[in-house]
């Protein structure tokens, strides 16, 4: 006798799909049209695309019957009551509001000033903190702003707000910045790990997390080595600057100089005429409006003189300690990331690096002109950024 198959009964597929309202309603209508409750099932389809049963089917019909004006939206569900009331809650997301940035706010400090939050236990509280919208997660990678300044911060924006924008288009900014070169091989490793970013593809499960390939550069790596200073003025998108001469220091080694009031008079005169024809080829006989920093030598009377002959005028209602409205600032960082993108892999001197910043300039000219020129007319977004957050530095 041949040996009979067992064929085993394959297990259905639980559905914890729902019906859509509008589905509940076409049920609801062909009850109405007097089709029968198995036509109903099959040609109605749960939201995964599975047929309901007939116990949903009678559901529906039972909630209709029921109250004739339901319109097949789900109902709200019960659940556990919430340990903390909503007024509890509230309490807790004014000192998340007051007390952020001032004290290490955690649910144990939360506990701490509200009596009637110490019945609950500290993850409760934590996760009330993400129902009010607040997650844990890094600071931002900027220097905070002083109280003192806020408010000349804020009229400044309000001012930059009535401005035309065809006056703002005209903007030019003045500052410098400092490159370090690598002094030896080590500093040139840290170099090439800083140019790679701060993240890198490696194994999900971290097992390779301690390998050296995925390791990060020093945290001196941008500050370390012999310096490079230069100075610039950004106008219009298009970056000029002047590399500041090196001199002897009391130990007897080559240093580069830093900017003051002598060479700051001498570069504008020398430069900041042709720099103006280059960024501003129409502006003729007209003032360029120039923001600049609060170093001493910058608002010497000589130097804004020399200023207004090249055919610049100092922006008095620039305000102090704001780098976010000081667009350079935004020029430095695009320099910096692009000279690291074009180190080598050896270690080159001066002379060389010099070779690198011209090329890199006249690179950024060219090629980046549209995104710098954004950056120096998106005055008004910038001052609406800091207005709404009361006087802090924005993101720029």
């Amino acid at each position: 006798m041949p040996a009979r198959a067992v064929l085993k009964a394959r297990k259905k597929k639980v559905s914890f799909a729902r019906l859509a309202p509008a589905v509940r309603n076409r049920i609801i209508g062909m009850k109405m049209a007097g089709a029968v409750r198995g036509d109903m099932r099959d040609k109605c389809r749960k939201t995964d695309g599975t047929k309901p049963s007939l116990r949903a089917v009678d559901v529906v019909l039972a909630n209709f019957e029921e109250d004739p004006e339901w319109d097949g939206r789900d109902s709200s569900a019960g659940g556990r009551p919430r340990l903390l009331t909503s007024k509890e809650e509230k309490s807790i997301k004014r000192i998340l509001e007051r007390d952020v940035g001032k004290f290490v706010v955690t649910a144990r400090y939360v506990k701490k000033k509200l009596k009637a939050v110490r019945k609950v236990k500290d993850r409760v509280v934590v996760e009330t903190f993400a129902r009010l919208g607040y997650s844990y997660g890094d600071r931002r990678r900027k220097a905070a702003i002083a109280d003192k300044y806020k408010p000349d911060r804020l009229v400044y924006c309000d001012w930059l707000q009535k401005q035309p924008q065809a006056d703002l288009n005209r903007f030019s900014y003045t500052d410098g910045t400092t490159w370090f070169l690598p002094a030896d091989d080590a500093q040139q490793t840290d170099k090439q790990r800083a140019a790679l970013g701060r993240k890198v593809w490696k194994l999900a499960d971290g097992s390779d997390s301690l390998e050296d390939k995925n390791v990060g550069p020093s945290v001196y790596a941008k500050a370390q080595g012999n310096p490079v200073k230069i100075w610039g003025l950004w106008g219009d998108g298009h970056l000029e600057y002047m590399l500041l001469p090196e001199v002897e220091n009391e130990k007897g080694k080559m240093r580069s100089a830093n900017m003051n009031g002598d060479r700051y008079e001498a570069m504008v005169k020398k430069h900041f005429a042709n720099w103006k024809k280059k960024m501003f080829p129409r502006a003729g006989g007209a003032k360029i409006p120039l923001v600049k920093d609060f170093e001493k030598f910058l608002r010497q009377a000589r130097n804004l003189k020399a200023e207004e002959n090249a055919g610049f005028k100092t922006v008095t209602q620039h305000t102090k300690c704001s780098p976010d409205l000081n667009a350079i600032e935004n020029a430095w960082d695009l320099l910096q990331d692009r000279l690291l993108l074009t180190a080598p892999v050896k270690r080159e001197p001066r002379c060389d690096f010099v070779k690198r910043l011209r090329r890199t300039v006249h690179w950024m000219n060219a090629n980046a002109r549209v995104q710098g020129r954004r950056l120096c007319r998106n005055q008004k977004k910038r001052a609406a950024e800091v207005k709404k957050l009361k006087g802090a530095r924005c993101s720029y």
